[in-house]
């Protein structure tokens, strides 16, 4: 990955990105709370609406790898 990518994916503050990503590491197997760690160990700032992490947990809820 180039580095100006990484650079935007980490220090995006836009909801949809995160939540794209979020969505992307728990249908390859991360819980919501292990994907949660991951995007808030390369951004800390983020803050999910209350929509996105209720989508989010169901999605983890009902995710099947």
């Amino acid at each position: 990955m180039a580095t100006d990518q990484r650079w935007h994916c980490t220090k995006s503050r836009t909801n949809s990105t995160i939540t794209g990503l979020a969505g992307y590491l728990i249908n390859s197997g991360s819980s919501y709370d292990q994907a949660m760690e991951i995007i808030l160990t390369a951004n800390p700032e983020i803050d999910l609406r209350e929509a996105q992490t209720s989508f989010l947990q169901a999605l983890a809820k009902n995710s099947v790898v």
